[in-house]
């Protein structure tokens, strides 16, 4: 397990400026199993992966304004489980805002 601590006053990297995981964006949206689902209403996706949470699913967030939750099965998840997982999704963003608009 690996953490990153950055305080608030020092996190001021605009996007593209930090090559690190996501910190920056753009998220990318397809790449192998990791899918960045964005949403229009910044802090949804934190809601959305906090629902997800309270039902089994363990999910991150990635953007400066928490407006994507992170999908990122192992590339070896079985096709029960995977389907399993996206109904979890599919619960936990109607949990929190009924039908959550997300960006195109």
């Amino acid at each position: 397990m690996a953490l990153t601590l950055i305080r608030p006053d020092y996190d001021v990297w605009k996007p593209g400026e930090h090559n690190g995981t996501f910190h920056g964006l753009p998220v990318p949206r397809g790449r192998g199993l990791a899918w960045g689902l964005p949403f229009k209403r910044a802090g949804a996706a934190r809601e959305v992966c906090e629902a997800a949470y309270r039902k089994g699913l363990l999910m991150e967030t990635a953007g400066p304004h928490d407006e994507v939750a992170q999908i990122l099965p192992p590339l070896t998840v079985a096709y029960a489980q995977l389907e399993q997982g996206l109904a979890t999704l599919e619960d936990a963003v109607a949990s929190v805002a009924g039908v959550e608009t997300l960006v195109a």
